[in-house]
């Protein structure tokens, strides 16, 4: 309701916009996970079935969580976040994921005259 009152129809279109190419970044799964629920509260009409959810959320997940996930089939969102929750420190573990690295800094190599 509150959406539909003060939210310009325009501004909902980016947010889903958003929601469709949300991916994981890295191993950042917690970062993810909570612009995910948030944009889910924003757009309702893009997860309104619980398997709609889980599904969106499959496909945004790094592709090797994302075939573990996917034949794990969890019927809930919550189960799914737990496991790829799981599988995201277990590859951290293992070395098999990178830790999320703080964002370069960008060199300045111009010369001074």
């Amino acid at each position: 309701m509150l959406l539909r009152e003060y939210c310009p129809r325009s501004e909902v279109q980016k947010l889903e916009q958003e929601f469709w190419n949300l991916t994981m970044k890295g191993s950042d799964i917690q970062t993810y996970t909570t612009r995910f629920s948030e944009l889910a509260v924003l757009c309702p009409g893009m997860v309104t079935p619980e398997f709609k959810k889980v599904e969106r959320f499959i496909w945004g997940l790094a592709s090797h969580i994302q075939t573990h996930v996917t034949t794990a089939s969890p019927a809930t969102f919550e189960s799914a976040k737990a496991l790829a929750v799981r599988l995201t420190d277990e590859g951290l573990r293992q070395g098999a994921m990178v830790p999320r690295a703080e964002a370069p800094k960008k060199e300045n190599n111009k010369r001074k005259f």
